[in-house]
């Protein structure tokens, strides 16, 4: 279904709720995303049906569902609810009106690209509300229409009629407490089961952890995570106290890497683990901001967050990803430097 957010000048709260009821089966979610209590809607409801003459919601069932003349009613309806979105975005487009963005930043993207991103935005949209948070958090916010466009690393959303774009892929490395003597080349899985203390990981809530977690049973890696922790900040703070050890990434290591002098950095054990980075909206969002947004991530990527990363971790080149921007093809950080001294 299409986004419902442009209609509410266009089309009356009874179309509304209608839309509502049939998409949630709920009077309580219907009464949330309206903005109305329970019994405003009920009240609603009934006069529309007074009206009309016609019982749009079976009230009887469980749950709640819309009846036979309800569904032809929006049947009827929806070819120019869902066309309206369109017509608004070429509207806005052709006249030039500027649009409120709500976009969502991945915690560890927060402090080093999100500014970068909304300054990039800003002569484009009215207004920028940015959210921050684990991959969970911010797909919960975009299915309660509180996020138009969120970045995450999640690859398994279980979303329909998004629009999904990669931008960034980033490969782990290992943070250790400086105080752990571990060899100087080839650390191993059993180097660090053995070396005294324990994992600190990212809970299932965050995307990390959900890609870590999925690694360790891929790959039969027996490792016991005794501290679960859903911030970056705080792991590595737990690091820098000698508490553990972490598998980690390079945007957060830069977010934070004047705070933790005590923490040491060096290649993963193989197999190497990669996170990607996605741009994600739904389709109904406007295309061109949300090219807009992905051409400001790549940019910001390669200029800052890559380059940073070959500074503290230079056995990672071959290995970060980024996008061609002329055929959105993924390729190697590498290949593009490589392209860009051609150039010069």
């Amino acid at each position: 279904m299409s986004s419902l957010s442009p209609r509410s000048f266009l089309v009356t709260e009874t179309i509304d709720l209608l839309l509502y009821i049939s998409k949630t089966q709920s009077f309580t979610e219907t009464s949330r995303l309206m903005g109305l209590s329970q019994s405003m809607v009920s009240r609603k409801l009934s006069a529309f049906e007074a009206t009309t003459g016609i019982t749009a919601v079976d009230r009887s069932s469980r749950p709640v569902k819309l009846t036979p003349e309800g569904k032809m009613l929006l049947e009827a309806l929806m070819p120019y609810i869902e066309g309206l979105p369109v017509v608004l975005d070429k509207l806005q487009t052709d006249s030039n009106i500027k649009r409120k963005l709500r976009i969502g930043f991945v915690d560890t993207f927060t402090r080093y690209i999100a500014c970068h991103v909304i300054k990039d935005v800003s002569s484009d949209v009215t207004q920028c509300t940015a959210l921050s948070g684990t991959s969970d958090h911010l797909l919960h916010c975009f299915k309660r229409d509180e996020l138009d466009v969120f970045i995450t690393s999640d690859p398994s959303l279980g979303l329909e009629d998004v629009r999904r774009q990669f931008f960034y892929g980033e490969p782990s490395l290992l943070a250790y407490p400086a105080s752990v003597q571990f060899p100087e080349s080839n650390i191993d899985w059993p180097h660090l089961r053995f070396c005294g203390l324990p994992y600190i990981g990212l809970t299932t809530g965050s995307g990390g952890g959900k890609l870590f977690d999925n690694f360790l049973l891929t790959h039969n890696i027996p490792i016991h995570q005794r501290i679960n922790v859903d911030s970056t900040a705080v792991l590595l703070e737990l690091i820098n106290e000698g508490m553990g050890w972490a598998i980690t990434r390079p945007a957060g290591i830069i977010q934070h890497w004047e705070t933790i002098p005590n923490v040491k950095l060096a290649p993963m054990p193989k197999p190497l683990l990669s996170r990607e980075l996605y741009l994600v909206s739904k389709k109904s969002f406007p295309f061109d901001l949300f090219r807009l947004i992905v051409e400001s991530l790549v940019r910001i990527t390669r200029e800052r967050l890559a380059k940073k990363t070959i500074e503290f971790a230079p056995w990672l080149k071959e290995d970060i990803y980024t996008i061609d921007l002329d055929n959105d093809k993924k390729i190697p950080y590498s290949t593009f430097l490589k392209h860009e001294e051609i150039i010069r």
